[in-house]
């Protein structure tokens, strides 16, 4: 079975999130999770970088690019 490797991060990245997700909902802060991924933008742009990002499951979309 082939995976393209767009298909393989974008599953890659969609599980990492699931996993952050029911943490947070154990901890009781799922409320906290979009402020998360702001994070992840806040961190790239400190490194100079640029994030091309269009949707995060914690705010509302099918996975996280």
């Amino acid at each position: 079975m082939s995976i393209k490797q767009g298909d393989y991060l974008k599953k890659l990245r969609t599980e990492n999130h699931l996993s952050q997700e029911k943490l947070a909902e154990k901890l009781g802060v799922s409320e906290l999770m979009p402020l998360f991924c702001e994070l992840d933008e806040v961190m790239i742009t400190l490194q100079h970088g640029v994030l091309h990002r269009k949707q995060t499951l914690a705010n509302g979309g099918e996975f996280c690019d």
